[in-house]
């Protein structure tokens, strides 16, 4: 994988999506296409899916799921303020 940071060169494709899905806390990661957050917004994120997961159920291994119902999605975009990344 060509990248500007270097030590991302021992990483493949696979691994760098999961370890980004991990620190979110979500396995979707095309609502965060394009963002860039510090280590308290990337904390945040990930506080907000862990307790929509937690209470739709969707909290599964360590990462929100998405449900076949919508109602991840739905929790998603009613949560979302201004200038956080959304659905």
């Amino acid at each position: 994988m060509a990248t500007e940071h270097p030590a991302l060169e021992a990483f493949d494709d696979a691994a760098i999506r999961t370890k980004a899905a991990r620190l979110l806390g979500t396995q979707s990661l095309a609502r965060h296409a394009g963002w860039k957050g510090n280590q308290a917004a990337v904390d945040a994120e990930r506080a907000r899916h862990r307790a929509i997961g937690i209470q739709l159920g969707c909290w599964k291994g360590g990462v929100l799921v998405e449900d076949a119902q919508g109602s991840v999605a739905a929790a998603m975009a009613s949560s979302t303020l201004p200038g956080e990344p959304g659905c």
